[in-house]
């Protein structure tokens, strides 16, 4: 599957919850209302912004959008596995109790991630063009950013 493959997979890439934070409190007492929105688009393989500033213990909702034509992959295993993450609004549902390895979104489509970084540190994200679970990534084929969590 390229790139621009026909054949991508839409949906919630989910893996096992013994890889997820086991922190659920911060998430489940939190105010989403107040939550930083913070905003990232991916257009000819490129984001928008690059980098995602965060802090730690404090709510946000990532707004991923999609602005291709061809379905788009955000990736960030690493960041998620470091994170609570409370729901994923996804093709107008609510999925909660997520644990998340990435999202593929449809073209001209969003989601959003309800989520608290527990961990400081910087992640990346990024489109995967083949990806293996017991390998991990194969071959990244778009543009990368950069998670900053203070």
């Amino acid at each position: 599957m390229g790139i621009n493959s026909d054949h991508h997979i839409i949906g919630l890439d989910n893996i096992a919850k013994r890889y997820c934070a086991e922190e659920t409190t911060l998430a489940k007492k939190a105010n989403w209302d107040n939550a930083d929105v913070v905003e990232e688009g991916i257009k000819n393989n490129l984001y928008e912004y690059g980098l995602i500033t965060l802090w730690q213990n404090k709510p946000h909702i990532i707004k991923i959008t999609n602005k291709d034509g061809v379905p788009r992959t955000f990736r960030a295993p690493e960041f998620l596995r470091d994170a609570a993450l409370f729901q994923v609004v996804f093709n107008n549902k609510t999925h909660k109790e997520v644990c998340l390895n990435a999202v593929t979104l449809a073209p001209n489509s969003s989601a959003e991630l309800h989520i608290i970084p527990l961990k400081k540190g910087s992640y990346d994200y990024h489109e995967t063009l083949h990806w293996a679970w017991l390998f991990g990534e194969i071959f990244t084929g778009a543009d990368v950013g950069l998670i900053q969590v203070n």
